[in-house]
């Protein structure tokens, strides 16, 4: 089964979601194309550093500029869907200064015959919101994460 890794940011209070890109659709609420920062682990890759790699294409983020990781971090869910495995890593942010990131997304969907020719970016909007905003907004598959005590 292939693996993803990402983050699941709070910071003072809100969480960061990103909205999955669609073609013919503007971003909504709650339109269900919300999704925390994640992708695919490359061959060579652990875990983590794929985390820090995703946060860092599709929303700007350069986590290593404001927290230390542990090689040996260890994700604290990891759940399946019908086509992968995904580790999350958790980050939360007392200061509030993740929330002063200008975020964009520099990653572009490529295997997309209109994205190809018109470099449309994997992820086109960001919030941060509130736990209870997050479980409505997210694809079903990470709602389990919003009902987590503790974070």
């Amino acid at each position: 089964m292939k693996k993803s890794a990402g983050f699941l940011i709070k910071s003072k209070g809100l969480y960061l979601l990103c909205h999955a890109t669609q073609l013919l659709s503007k971003p909504s609420q709650f339109d269900g194309k919300w999704t925390i920062s994640k992708g695919s682990v490359e061959e060579g890759e652990t875990e983590l550093e794929a985390a820090i790699r995703e946060l860092r294409e599709e929303t700007n983020i350069s986590i290593l500029e404001h927290f230390s990781f542990r090689k040996e971090s260890k994700w604290f869910n990891k759940y399946s869907n019908n086509k992968r495995e995904v580790y999350v890593f958790l980050v939360e942010d007392f200061t509030g200064k993740l929330r002063n990131v200008e975020l964009k997304c520099n990653s572009y969907v490529i295997n997309h015959p209109i994205a190809r020719y018109n470099g449309i970016p994997e992820m086109d909007d960001f919030m941060w919101v509130t736990r209870e905003e997050a479980y409505q907004m997210v694809f079903p598959s990470q709602q389990h994460l919003f009902l987590m005590e503790g974070f």
